[in-house]
């Protein structure tokens, strides 16, 4: 009797140990890539304790960026403007990102410091300056609308204070890592409102399911 409980006890510390080792968290790798309008794959899911790693691409001939939420955003003239709930703000959750996207920026300002200083000489023709600048004031209003056009180019002029990261066309890549923590379980959506909108209008629109 006693050897039968022996092996009772030790059995059920096995599966007490197996239990707590399916429970333990694990790394879990997946790339994003954007393009003319999905993100492939359409649909992640991940459990809480996962170590998340996503690396985002944009294999498209437009910028597209990436955001994590749910519920629309809908503006006064119908465009949707990201996500009222946000899902790292709501959780408390800061994502680490890291890859080509923030260098990009800073290059491209750093690269631009030379032209700047060029064009310092420039002022040496102040009067030339001062001649022509009736004429300036005269386009201002042009300079302006030209301004506002190029805002809406741009597609990234919108209010959404969420979280959300974009690549231009020819960026490479970045990550986005973060642990999924009990307060994220639920269901998520993943969009880009890229051109006022006009990318998530398009079907630029993804989903994430969080599971205990």
């Amino acid at each position: 009797m006693k050897k039968k409980s022996l092996f009772l006890m030790v059995s059920i510390v096995g599966v007490l140990l197996l239990a707590s080792c399916s429970g333990s968290s694990k790394t879990v790798e997946v790339t994003i890539d954007m393009l003319e309008y999905a993100f492939d794959p359409q649909t992640l899911s991940f459990k809480v304790g996962d170590e998340v790693v996503i690396t985002v691409t944009n294999s498209g001939e437009e910028p597209h960026e990436i955001l994590f939420g749910r519920n629309v955003v809908i503006l006064d003239n119908g465009q949707p403007d990201g996500y009222e709930v946000d899902l790292f703000i709501l959780t408390g959750v800061e994502p680490v990102v890291s890859g080509l996207n923030n260098d990009h920026d800073d290059d491209d300002h750093d690269e631009g410091e030379d032209h700047d200083d060029a064009g310092d000489d420039h002022d040496e023709g102040e009067e030339h300056d001062d001649a022509e600048d009736t004429h300036d004031d005269e386009g201002e209003e042009h300079d302006d609308a030209e301004d506002t056009h190029d805002d809406d180019d741009d597609g990234h002029e919108h209010a959404y204070e969420g979280y959300m990261w974009s690549l231009d066309v020819g960026d490479d890549f970045y990550t986005i890592s973060f642990t999924v923590t009990e307060e994220m379980v639920g269901n998520w959506e993943i969009g880009c409102f890229w051109s006022d909108g006009g990318h998530y209008e398009e079907g630029m629109i993804g989903f994430l399911t969080i599971n205990k």
